[in-house]
């Protein structure tokens, strides 16, 4: 009885090995596509092919602010946030432990106390060492929080299917972007020890496309 136990515990052990293997090493199918004429930068053809190939439409008259670094990024994102009055969503794929991230917790859940809706979307891999007081003051709070592909059975073979997105949206109407992750890595000028990325203020058209990329998140 013993041994027949232990030979049906290690051909399902030996079934889900192959299995993963399977799933992990499957192939993506290639596509043999030749372009027939590379449109310059001015032509219509170029904006509609790349339009397509973002799924996204292009869209103008929009007011574009460049942020150097932790240093000029988080100050204007925590205005913004300050000065909300109807809704915040943010997406980000670094949210570590530190003194910013516990900040901006901070100021999401006096803004939904305030009866403000706020919507988090953090990436589960990216938030690993998330302070576990920031989550539980957010959630108290009134913050809508949500980590993006937690590890479930049945789901390994999107385990690195992971959100890079780092986005902000303040009422609709501002909008954030860039390569910053919150993170106290990220603060400051750069000039000696920490991470070097810009960030970009948005106001416009493509703030409602950022809304919508959230929404999409799932």
């Amino acid at each position: 009885m013993d041994n027949l136990l232990l030979t049906g515990v290690v051909a399902v052990v030996v079934a889900g090995a192959a299995m993963l293997v399977a799933i992990l090493s499957a192939r993506q199918r290639n596509v043999d596509y030749r372009i027939q004429r590379v449109a310059a930068l001015g032509d219509a053809q170029f904006v509609r092919s790349l339009s397509g190939l973002v799924r996204m439409k292009f869209s103008a008259s929009n007011r574009i602010a460049l942020l150097k670094n932790g240093e000029e990024a988080f100050p204007a994102m925590f205005a913004a946030v300050r000065g909300a009055q109807s809704s915040i969503t943010f997406e980000n794929y670094v949210y570590w432990s530190g003194r910013i991230g516990y900040e901006f917790a901070n100021l999401l859940a006096d803004k939904a106390r305030q009866g403000i809706g706020v919507h988090v979307i953090v990436d589960w891999a990216g938030s690993l060492t998330m302070d576990r007081e920031s989550l539980r003051l957010m959630k108290q709070s009134g913050v809508e929080v949500h980590f993006y592909h937690r590890p479930r059975f049945g789901g390994l073979h999107r385990l690195n299917h992971r959100t890079h997105r780092r986005e902000l949206v303040v009422d609709g109407r501002v909008g954030f972007t860039g390569g910053i992750g919150f993170a106290d890595q990220w603060s400051g000028d750069c000039a000696k020890h920490c991470r070097r990325d810009n960030h970009y203020r948005i106001e416009g058209p493509l703030v409602g496309d950022m809304q919508a990329v959230f929404m999409k998140t799932g």
